[in-house]
């Protein structure tokens, strides 16, 4: 699903006001799905009572159709005009006209409204906030403040038009204060700020109001940004079509991983590689640890690496690594988890990248060990899908935590474009990006904040590069890089999938990661 800055979004409006669709045209079409998605929610809008806030633009003139539609409903409607009549918009205006024909309450602003506003609020079974929508350049008014306040603090149902008032449809960001809204009713085309924090919070449930604009007119902007959805990734999953296939048609993972203390990272890569449907999976691992990994893992093959004091030689290591890789047609290398951050680590991981050619998914210490060696990332021939939370990002960017937080599309963009490569930035609505395409992840709860989920994603983005590279995919891709960002795209929403059926079935509280393991065949069939 598409997703638009609210600059985009007003282009696109003013494309179809060019090509004959008026903006009253456009405004009665958000009135009218609004209230038909209401309707929706609440089955019955008669007699409910209902209190419009407007402003003066269009989110204000949406509404006042609003207002309409539901005393068409047998709504008990009162709309409060939070500006003087002659500052609104033409057709704000021309709405409120209509609205001022019918039956309907209006408070209008005078400097008092708020003696009153607190006994209106009480009457209500429904707040709309139509106040501001994406047309907020500054701060909030103080007046407005204190009556949102008395809006938030009232524990009514509050929906918002397009986006809540004092929330930045681009960016994600609060003014001085905002709407809290249970449900937000956007029109068009979801805004990026729906799903950027700290805005997210406020905005409750998101849904779509289709208002009718051509699909040439949205191609036209060019927009570069989707949200993550079934039918985003269903033509990408890898299926089981012929009969005649055997394991080594679905790829073969080569996993890099693990130390002392770190061989729970190792197996839940692999593991996650497995379950995902890999048809075969190798841990590369110090021959003194492969004992364990040997009882741990039960499907996956273990390639015993020369080990002292503990830590991977990487001078004897190299050369076994390379010849296992051209030996056994390995498809996809996986390098990171649980590996540790010795310096020599780094130097292994730098050799290999400068002189294999298949795809690498690299995470957590690999990614700390290349944060003073990431010029590397240019020179290899590999093409890679990094899988950072901020904090290895910020790493990798020599830039504070918070910022990438802050700022976790722009700069994740930034450096999968400087290096050209797939980055996957973790974290609540974890970002995709090739550079160029951005995609949102729509999956995933808070439970999966806890160890070892970020490696379950690991292994199971790998095992699908094996899958899509593999002799059985039926999916033909214009470039290595566009199968390693369908593979990223799938991995992630999956692995989100999978977590909100554990969390279904077992609460978020306890949710640990082998959790997920038993639930990524639920998640691939999509089914709830």
């Amino acid at each position: 699903m598409k997703i638009v800055s609210s600059e985009q979004m007003k282009k696109i409006d003013e494309d179809c006001v060019v090509q004959g669709t008026s903006g009253l045209i456009l405004m009665e079409r958000a009135g009218e799905n609004f209230v038909k998605i209401l309707k929706s929610k609440f089955l019955n809008l008669q007699n409910k009572k209902v209190l419009i806030l407007t402003g003066k633009g269009n989110n204000g003139g949406d509404g006042l159709v609003i207002a309409r539609k539901l005393f068409e409903e047998g709504s008990r409607v009162k709309v409060a005009v939070l500006f003087g009549i002659d500052e609104l918009s033409e057709n704000a205006k021309t709405n409120f006209d209509k609205a001022r024909k019918l039956e309907i309450d209006f408070i209008e602003y005078n400097g008092v409204i708020k003696d009153r506003f607190k006994d209106e609020i009480e009457k209500v079974d429904l707040i709309i906030d139509a106040v501001f929508g994406t047309g907020l350049k500054s701060g909030l008014p103080d007046f407005m403040i204190e009556l949102f306040r008395q809006v938030n603090n009232s524990k009514k149902f509050i929906a918002a038009c397009d986006i809540p008032s004092g929330v930045n449809g681009t960016t994600g960001k609060v003014t001085n204060f905002c709407i809290c809204a249970h449900l937000t009713i956007t029109f068009g085309l979801p805004k990026r700020g729906l799903f950027l924090f700290p805005g997210r919070n406020f905005i409750g449930e998101v849904r779509v109001a289709d208002i009718g604009i051509p699909s040439s007119i949205v191609e036209k902007v060019k927009v570069r940004e989707k949200l993550l959805n079934r039918r985003e990734i269903e033509y990408f999953l890898p299926q089981r079509e012929k009969k005649d296939v055997c394991k080594n048609d679905f790829g073969h993972v080569l996993v890099l991983a693990g130390s002392i203390g770190m061989t729970g990272a190792a197996a839940l890569t692999c593991r996650g590689a497995i379950r995902i449907g890999a048809g075969l999976v190798t841990l590369a691992i110090a021959e003194n640890l492969n004992h364990i990994m040997e009882v741990k893992l039960t499907e996956v093959m273990t390639l015993p690496l020369p080990a002292m004091n503990q830590k991977i030689l990487p001078l004897k290591s190299f050369k076994k690594i390379i010849s296992f890789i051209d030996k056994r047609k390995i498809s996809v290398l996986v390098m990171g988890p649980g590996l540790s951050t010795d310096s020599q680590m780094g130097e292994l991981i730098e050799k290999i990248l400068l002189n294999v050619q298949i795809p690498c998914v690299l995470d957590a210490d690999a990614l700390n060990l290349l944060a003073e060696r990431k010029e590397i990332l240019k020179k290899t021939k590999a093409k890679l899908i990094i899988t950072p939370h901020p904090g290895e990002l910020a790493r990798l960017m020599a830039k504070d935590t918070l910022q990438i937080q802050k700022e976790r599309i722009k700069l994740a963009q930034e450096f999968a474009g400087k290096y050209n490569l797939i980055c996957l930035l973790k974290g609540y609505q974890t970002v995709i990006t090739d550079g160029d395409m951005l995609y949102l992840n729509s999956t995933g709860n808070p439970g999966m904040a806890s160890a070892g989920m970020g490696d379950v994603l690991t292994g199971m983005i790998a095992g699908l590069v094996a899958q899509m590279t593999g002799k059985a995919n039926q999916i033909k891709f214009s470039s290595e890089q566009e199968l390693l960002a369908a593979a990223a795209r799938v991995g992630v929403y999956l692995h989100g999938l999978a977590g909100d059926f554990a969390a279904g079935e077992m609460g978020e509280v306890s949710l640990i990661a082998s959790d997920l393991l038993s639930k990524i065949p639920q998640a691939i069939s999509l089914k709830n």
